[in-house]
């Protein structure tokens, strides 16, 4: 899995989205379940660091396949604030202290019905422009 803020010079008319990428690395089709993605800010240093949680829906994967997924940022004006406010803070030479972060669990069942768990939690890094997985196992897993 991957993940990419993406379009990040957007304005709050064009929108904002974050893209996950899964990728099926097993030799059977993968039956995904329903799954719900958060995307927040950590740490939390508000009581709102929600930024947005949406239910993926059922979906199957073949051998290989690349399922590319969208989540829409809904109030983008606020979260492009908080983005270039750390921006602009690293700017001045300190370090990002702040991430927008992405975790989930995918429920999915293998070609003979075993069901499988897949946990990610996955951070933005600002000025290297790429996702940093957590080093925490109860994040990122696979059983």
């Amino acid at each position: 899995m991957n993940l990419q803020v993406i379009d990040e010079k957007s304005t709050a008319e064009k929108g904002c989205a974050v893209e996950l990428v899964l990728i099926n690395v097993g030799d059977t089709v993968a039956n995904v379940e329903p799954f719900d993605v958060l995307f927040e800010w950590i740490p939390e240093f508000r009581p709102q660091n929600l930024i947005v949680k949406e239910r993926i829906p059922k979906f199957s994967m073949a051998p290989g396949e690349r399922v590319p997924l969208s989540i829409t940022i809904p109030d983008t004006s606020k979260f492009m604030v908080t983005y270039y406010a750390i921006k602009n803070t690293m700017e001045d030479g300190n370090d990002q202290s702040i991430f927008p972060a992405c975790s989930g669990t995918i429920v999915y069942f293998d070609q003979n019905k075993t069901e499988r768990r897949t946990g990610f939690a996955r951070a933005w890094n600002i000025k290297g422009s790429h996702s940093v997985t957590s080093k925490d196992p109860n994040d990122e897993y696979e059983d």
